[in-house]
């Protein structure tokens, strides 16, 4: 609040007050001693308020299983708290109705008030909230504040025109006008009154209750009376389908309320209307229904949702599309172009990571140097077309060789390498033996007429059996060890690293 605007509320003597009945009322409200009869005796005081009170506690709105036929059993009936929400709730609109000014219209605000006073304890309801009537009088007084700068400013409200009937707008012409909205002028207005500190926090919140702090635990609360607002414009303006489907949105970001509960609630506001206008002596409805809005409301959220589903699904299936392609280009960075298998770079990290695991889990890991014998003769005497046939089919016998996890890459010209993970050694050797058998089995026809037969030879290690290596480089060296070995001693074989084998650089053998 701005100070002058507390001055100007503090100094103002024609500004609302409370009746003498609502003042003891009150009083009661903040008293830790207050009973129920007390608040009997209170409410008996006024014999119309009385009236009222009883004829409510009868009513279908409340719906109780006995009769109440006095005072202290309704007060008994209600609770406290209720009671007193109840009272202030008649004397207020009954005091505060008679009240006039300039240029606000006092017959729509009304409307709005009460209808937004049901729908509030209509949700609270639907909720499972207790202070059903305390709702009922925070959403009745979310608006007072409209009547304090309506009493400060005879002229504050004249010229807005429909922008009267829009709150949003209204609320930001407030703003623009007086450096505040009527939020939170009402709840200072509460607070002078010393109502309870919800329902001044429950005015204070109604244009923005996510801005709220929850620290008293208030949050279904104050929600239930920002959107009773909302819902009360679209029970006047039946014709804002727009609104409408905004409406249906907040609930359910407020209070996960969809759209069919949020039609339920209606239709109990529609069906406690004739008797609040009895009560209220006002006329709340125009021939909108609830159920045709709703109706309505329902049609264009089903629409939207099925524009969104579509929209969703278009998506869905672009993202799918760019996936593919995402894995396909992954792939392909990962593989050699001529044979298909794993490139270098993609091997190197699939056997530091298998090596890694091997070493976490204790389990071994066998690694295989596979290179063609020979294969310089191949690519002199047939050329490089045909060397490029017989690798592919090399790389080809070695994948079909070894098992679905197991790892196959060109390490470099004609040599492979194979990553065998929790392969031990002697598994190992039944597949570089099945390996040696399989190459020098085929036969590879030319294209021109012809044909040409390949060896390979196998260098083989395995770490986490009988040998323990520090690192993978320490494990391709031994491997490439037993390559040399295997060139060294005739080609066309398998050979382990042992304990004891002095590395060696076999390059020049191949």
């Amino acid at each position: 609040m701005k100070p002058e605007i507390e001055a100007l509320i503090a100094n103002t003597a024609s500004l609302p007050s409370l009746p003498s009945v609502a003042v003891e009322v009150v009083r009661l409200a903040n008293s830790e001693n207050a009973n129920c009869q007390m608040v009997a005796d209170a409410l008996a005081a006024d014999p119309a308020l009385a009236a009222k009170v009883l004829k409510y506690v009868n009513s279908p709105i409340y719906v109780t299983q006995h009769v109440v036929e006095d005072l202290r059993q309704a007060v008994v009936v209600m609770g406290l708290d209720a009671s007193i929400s109840l009272a202030l709730s008649f004397t207020l609109v009954g005091t505060l109705s008679a009240e006039s000014g300039g240029g606000l219209d006092y017959t729509h605000y009304w409307r709005r008030s009460l209808l937004a006073a049901l729908s509030a304890r209509e949700l609270g309801a639907q909720l499972g909230e207790v202070a059903l009537e305390e709702l009922f009088l925070a959403a009745l007084l979310q608006d007072v504040g409209m009547l304090v700068l309506d009493k400060l400013d005879s002229g504050f409200y004249a010229g807005l025109d429909g922008c009267q009937y829009d709150h949003t707008a209204l609320a930001a012409y407030e703003e623009e006008r007086a450096g505040v909205d009527h939020a939170a002028v009402g709840a200072h207005l509460l607070e002078r009154w010393n109502l309870h500190f919800r329902t001044a926090m429950a005015v204070a919140a109604s244009h923005d209750p996510l801005s709220a702090p929850d620290s008293a635990g208030l949050n279904r609360f104050l929600r239930c009376v920002a959107l009773s607002g909302l819902l009360a414009d679209k029970l006047m303006n039946g014709d804002s389908l727009a609104e409408a489907y905004d409406c249906v949105q907040l609930a359910e970001a407020y209070l996960n309320v969809d759209a069919l509960t949020l039609d339920a609630v209606l239709h109990r506001v529609r069906d406690a209307v004739p008797e609040t206008e009895t009560l209220f002596d006002i006329s709340l409805l125009s021939a909108v229904e609830p159920r045709e809005l709703m109706e309505n409301a329902r049609e264009v959220l089903m629409q939207r949702n099925l524009d969104a589903m579509r929209t969703v699904e278009t998506l869905r299936e672009s993202a799918d599309v760019l996936e593919d392609r995402a894995r396909e280009l992954e792939w392909r960075s990962q593989r050699d172009t001529l044979t298909g298998t794993c490139n270098r770079g993609y091997l190197e990290h699939c056997l530091q990571d298998a090596f890694t695991r091997s070493q976490s889990s204790r389990r071994p890991i066998s690694i295989v140097f596979a290179d063609l014998d020979r294969f310089k003769d191949i690519n002199d005497s047939y050329g490089h077309a045909v060397g490029d046939q017989v690798l592919r089919a090399a790389a080809s016998i070695l994948q079909e060789n070894v098992r679905t996890g197991d790892v196959v890459g060109r390490y470099g010209g004609e040599e492979f390498l194979v990553v065998l993970p929790g392969l031990g050694a002697e598994k190992a050797q039944e597949v570089c033996e099945r390996i040696v058998e399989s190459v020098n089995a085929r036969t590879h026809h030319l294209t021109g007429g012809g044909s040409v037969r390949v060896t390979i030879s196998l260098g083989v290690v395995t770490h986490g059996e009988d040998l323990l290596f520090d690192n993978v480089e320490e494990l391709l060296r031994a491997a490439d060890t037993a390559l040399y070995n295997a060139k060294r001693w005739g080609r066309n074989r398998v050979v382990n690293f042992r304990c004891g084998d002095s590395y060696h650089s076999p390059r020049s053998l191949h």
